[in-house]
């Protein structure tokens, strides 16, 4: 999701943030995973999983009183693996954010799920957890060298 323009560089409290992610939207995404070698998708394979985002911008806000808006334009990129991991890595921030902003305001609330939700972040199993991201920028680190030396070698 992208960051509203009059609120790039500024603190905005997290419900403010809320209301204009469902409101006034003319953008609007979906994702799908690949793989660019063309094998099967495996869970814990991140070295290897592409994204394809798609993202159709429409000609009026919604919400508004039409049951049919004009899409504008589409527009399609491809995520490679270190760019979808930096993208889940920012999600998941927003998300503690708001958590953290909800127990700020009420601190009488049950800490829970902010609890709950910073464990699986910091110690996260699910799917190899860090260890998987840590795996995935030495391959990426790797093959830049590896490009780089061919490089220097055709010159």
């Amino acid at each position: 999701m992208e960051e509203r323009e009059e609120f790039i560089g500024r603190d905005v409290p997290s419900l403010i943030s809320q209301f204009w992610d469902t409101n006034d939207i003319t953008c609007f995404c979906y994702d799908k995973r690949f793989n660019k070698a063309g094998g099967k998708i495996k869970d814990d394979d991140f070295a290897n999983t592409w994204l394809e985002k798609t993202k159709f911008i429409t000609v009026e806000p919604l919400p508004n009183k039409l049951r049919l808006v004009e899409i504008a334009r589409q527009e399609v990129t491809e995520l490679s693996p270190i760019n979808t991991a930096i993208e889940t890595m920012e999600k998941k921030n927003r998300e503690l954010r708001v958590l953290i902003d909800g127990y700020k305001a009420q601190r009488e609330t049950n800490a829970n799920p902010l609890t709950m939700a910073l464990n699986g972040t910091i110690d996260a199993v699910v799917q190899g957890g860090i260890k998987k991201y840590e795996e995935l920028s030495s391959v990426m680190i790797i093959q830049k060298i590896i490009l780089l030396m061919r490089k220097i070698s055709c010159t």
